[in-house]
């Protein structure tokens, strides 16, 4: 397929196309009377999660002690926050429309960026990709790789493949501080270094996911310059290889602060093609009114 016709495909699927940031926010906010009514953090009391994602059950650790807590390092991450159940959820359906329209396949390799402590994402879409890469800070990192450990069983059965030509999938943990433009690091996550340039782009990323990661001003800038740093390698080679699909981000946040909102928004499209996903295919999940959004991005050519 050629690279105009993945970007076509893209964009069909990805619904109406955002063209003004302030007009968005307004539409969205003034629709979703449970925006700002709590901070969505699943558990807060508890230790110990029992999830379930459409049939799959996974038990997962966080700490709402160290998120209370006033050290210097960020805390966000090691609890367990709603928007990513309702991701792992939406992106586990048989019904995906990323999957129904073959954006997402079994040779797809998936990037989240600041995942934190919960692999809920990962656990539950791995089974349909080649590859899923969880990356967050390096404080975080211990606590993912053992709430993967002890969801392995989980993740096992359900994700055998009996097609040679499609290998079983790959759960990874990388340590990625976009936060603070650790941008070099992004071929090591890639499981790529040392490789030539061609290849690393033809290898590259097919989505960039993220989960309630711009939360204050402050984390703009560093978060989309991230997005368009992974999105890049890949599309700079489309005339090179015209097998490729453009990589794109798909981002899903709760609905908290109109101002972050737009701000995040502004930041975005200046970069990026922002859509909201169709209500016919945000499911229950991201329905209009709920509190929550999902939105694709394709990076301007």
């Amino acid at each position: 397929m050629h690279p105009c016709e993945h970007l076509s495909s893209l964009l069909e699927t990805a619904g109406i196309e955002i063209e003004d940031a302030e007009e968005e926010t307004f539409i969205v906010f003034s629709g979703n009377s449970e925006s700002s009514q709590d901070l969505g953090m699943v558990g807060p009391k508890s230790d110990n999660l029992e999830i379930s994602i459409n049939g799959s059950e996974f038990d997962i650790f966080q700490s709402p002690k160290i998120l209370a807590s006033t050290r210097n390092q960020g805390t966000t991450g090691f609890v367990v926050w709603k928007a990513s159940l309702k991701l792992a959820s939406w992106l586990k359906s048989p019904q995906n429309v990323l999957f129904r329209r073959g954006l997402l396949s079994q040779q797809s390799t998936i990037l989240e960026l600041g995942c934190g402590v919960s692999p809920v994402v990962g656990l539950s879409v791995v089974p349909r990709v080649s590859k899923f890469i969880a990356t967050d800070q390096d404080h975080v990192l211990k606590a993912l790789k053992q709430n993967i450990d002890e969801n392995r069983g989980a993740l096992n059965t359900s994700r055998s493949r009996k097609n040679p030509l499609h290998p079983s999938p790959e759960l990874l943990v990388k340590h990625l501080d976009w936060e603070l433009h650790d941008l070099d690091r992004l071929a090591h996550c890639l499981g790529q270094d040392g490789v030539p340039d061609k290849q690393i782009r033809r290898r590259g990323i097919d989505m960039v996911t993220a989960c309630d990661c711009v939360y204050n001003e402050y984390l703009m800038e560093p978060f989309v310059k991230a997005c368009v740093s992974v999105c890049k390698a890949r599309n700079e080679a489309l005339h090179e290889d015209s097998t490729e699909q453009p990589t794109f981000c798909l981002i899903a946040q709760q609905l908290r602060s109109s101002d972050i909102f737009e701000l995040w928004l502004k930041t975005m499209l200046r970069h990026f093609h922002v859509f909201k996903m169709p209500p016919e295919e945000a499911g229950p999940e991201f329905a209009e009114g709920c509190g929550f959004v999902i939105h694709l991005a394709v990076l301007k050519r």
